[in-house]
């Protein structure tokens, strides 16, 4: 199915629903009475089943074109926690009178809605709630669906230990240790803040890694994001070196997968990179994930990460 390309009915039905702007994605162009989705990255608003968007929040009541704009020129006011009526699909994908109140309700395009996911491929509507007499499917689509659809998981600095590739025993962290035994990457606190910190002296790269246990409802079928705290301080005086990183995943102990977490304005200050592991390479609900950090090239400044986390999508229930 294709998104709408000119503006529709909003078509609720009982008393309104609770609305509220939200910032438009730069590039994109919202038509009124569409379902309507948040990028995972940015928080901007998008046309539901738009690629790296959550479920759908809402609809929006009126045009908003920002197909000139940077993120966040336009806002659109969208209304949710309130039953539309959509177009129900075809066939095998069609809703019928079998189907049971409160089912998962999943976005094919930003107005009509499957009774499955398409193998793991559509995001989800809303729940369903019946149908018209003319066909269209009634579906419940709230702002809370992104809440329960999103979860956030700290990895604690302490939870990353040195290793060796190879298994080189002198080269992993000792007995009680939390970091290796040689000077570089260390754990301490900073000067000023004093807020826990690993740092690698300038040209170290040498590998960091964590086992993280999952949640029960962490879903393997959409992409998994990585979000890494950093900062540079430059004390090489030579200006300002990235903080970029290689970043190895593998899921369930399965193969490893490579991503980069690219560090496009290295800053003094502190900042986040991001790496996106695609959920071609995320294990079906998996139970646990090895992340492994390699440090880019930074030849005279040393490199700092001050926190980690994973962006994860739940799974439906």
């Amino acid at each position: 199915m294709a998104n709408a390309t000119d503006n529709i009915l909003v078509d609720g039905i009982g008393q309104d629903g609770r609305r509220f702007h939200l910032p438009v994605d730069g590039g994109s162009t919202i038509y009124e009475g569409t379902l309507v989705a948040q990028l995972v990255a940015t928080g901007m608003l998008v046309a539901a089943t738009t690629s790296g968007a959550g479920p759908a929040i809402g609809k929006a009541t009126h045009k908003s074109d920002n197909s000139t704009g940077a993120d966040g020129a336009k806002r659109c006011l969208i209304e949710t926690d309130r039953v539309y009526r959509l177009t129900n699909g075809a066939t095998t994908n069609a809703f019928t009178e079998a189907h049971a109140i409160g089912s998962v309700a999943y976005a094919s395009d930003d107005h009509t809605v499957y009774n499955n996911d398409a193998g793991g491929t559509l995001k989800r509507a809303g729940l369903f709630d019946g149908l018209e007499a003319d066909g269209k499917v009634r579906v419940l689509v709230s702002s809370a669906e992104r809440a329960n659809s999103y979860g956030y998981l700290p990895i604690p600095l302490t939870a990353f230990r040195e290793v060796s590739s190879a298994g080189a025993v002198g080269a992993i962290a000792a007995i009680g240790g939390v970091l290796a035994s040689d000077t570089t990457p260390i754990l301490g606190a900073a000067a000023t803040s004093e807020a826990m910190q690993i740092v690698w002296a300038a040209g170290n790269a040498d590998i960091i890694q964590a086992s993280i246990s999952l949640p029960g409802d962490f879903s393997g079928a959409f992409d998994v994001l990585l979000e890494l705290q950093v900062l540079t301080d430059n004390a090489g005086g030579g200006g300002i070196e990235a903080a970029t990183f290689t970043v190895n995943s593998s899921f369930d102990n399965g193969a490893q997968v490579v991503d980069t977490a690219t560090d496009g304005t290295p800053a003094v200050t502190v900042h986040k990179v991001t790496a996106t592991i695609a959920a071609a390479d995320v294990a079906d609900a998996p139970s646990f994930v090895n992340i492994q950090l390699v440090p880019g090239t930074h030849a005279n400044d040393p490199i700092h990460l001050l926190a980690a986390r994973l962006v994860f999508r739940r799974a439906s229930t």
